[in-house]
């Protein structure tokens, strides 16, 4: 029977369903199990979230697939050393970032306190190659084993370091894969013009899924101030200093919380003024494409505004708006002068 390098563990082509007592009583040694979980007590969605599933049969007598139950709960004094983890279910694998349970799993390993981590599908406890072989070097560091639906893997043995690094490699692909086709079809839909994103307030949906002005007057009103104020003063500064001297409240819509879709009143700020005017959507335009978004090494991300001529798709006077096509390049090309009279008044001083 092959045997790693070690020559006390059973190698990956032995399947641990034909595997003996003794076989896993040996994997196991001294160390806990810890089983790595996306649905409690069954099988694995392929569309589903990331990590490697394990069916909770382990520890509980429930069944994955006929026998899987058997593999580890059934054999003497294994059940007590066994450690679910299961608390990243429906989180993404893409990063390790706000995943407790795949951080647990790593300091558990890196501290050899784990003697196996079995899953389903192991290459699923990280979809990006940092992190997957990050966890392998631990693995091989500390001797501990990697148990999947093919077989047990020793890190430390190059074959089958090989063949979990292309593991990882396939579960990454196809991430990007589905990434990819998701992309493409909410770019077809833009390019369509068919592309439903949240309108900002002023502007809703009709029963036919169309776009139209805010039925509500009050709210009409506010923004048709806004705009005339700014065309009138040709500063969002001063359009806010107006509507504050006046007492004239300026409304939005919660987008989160319990009172999502709930009109808002409140005294207008700087940026919320530079929003309404910087908008498309308020010159009756669809434009897709206004921002790129980079991701951060802590897991955040960073949104760029681009300049109009990046814009990818741009369609106006596709839905009525507060102000035309034109008049909205003019306060944008005002919006542009202001900056750049800022920039030049700050470098002086």
């Amino acid at each position: 029977e092959a045997v790693s390098e070690g020559g006390r563990l059973p190698h990956r082509t032995k399947d641990l369903r034909r595997s003996s007592e003794d076989d896993v009583g040996a994997a196991l040694g001294g160390f806990r199990p810890f089983v790595w979980q996306t649905t409690p007590a069954v099988d694995s969605d392929p569309g589903g979230g990331d990590g490697a599933p394990w069916a909770s049969g382990i520890g509980a007598g429930d069944k994955n697939e006929a026998g899987d139950d058997e593999r580890c709960d059934d054999r003497p004094g294994t059940i007590e050393r066994i450690h679910v983890i299961d608390c990243d279910l429906g989180k993404s694998g893409s990063t390790a970032t706000m995943r407790d349970g795949f951080q647990e799993l790593v300091s558990e390993v890196a501290l050899a306190k784990a003697g196996i981590v079995m899953g389903l599908e192991v290459s699923r406890l990280a979809r990006n190659s940092a992190d997957w072989h990050r966890l392998l070097e631990l693995c091989a560091l500390t001797a501990t084993l990697i148990l999947d639906e093919d077989g047990i893997y020793d890190p430390a043995s190059f074959n089958d370091r090989l063949l979990l690094g292309l593991k990882g490699t396939m579960s990454e692909a196809e991430l990007h894969i589905l990434k990819a086709r998701m992309r493409g079809g909410q770019i077809n839909k833009a390019r369509r013009n068919e592309l439903e994103m949240g309108p900002p307030v002023g502007i809703v949906y009709r029963p036919d899924r169309c776009l139209d002005l805010d039925p509500d007057l009050e709210v009409q009103a506010a923004l048709r101030l806004l705009f005339d104020t700014f065309e009138r003063t040709g500063s969002a500064m001063r359009t806010v200093k107006f509507f504050l001297e006046e007492g004239i409240l300026f409304p939005r819509r919660l987008r989160s919380g319990p009172n999502k879709g709930d009109l808002l009143w409140a005294p207008p700020r700087h940026a919320r003024i530079l929003q309404v005017l910087h908008n498309p959507r308020y010159a009756g335009a669809f434009v897709y494409g206004r921002t790129r978004t980079r991701r951060r090494p802590d897991g955040g991300s960073t949104t760029r505004t681009l300049p109009m001529a990046e814009w990818q798709f741009v369609t106006p006077d596709l839905h009525p708006g507060y102000i035309d096509w034109e008049r909205f390049k003019a306060n944008q090309a005002r919006l542009a002068d202001n900056a750049q009279a800022d920039i030049l008044s700050n470098v002086q001083l």
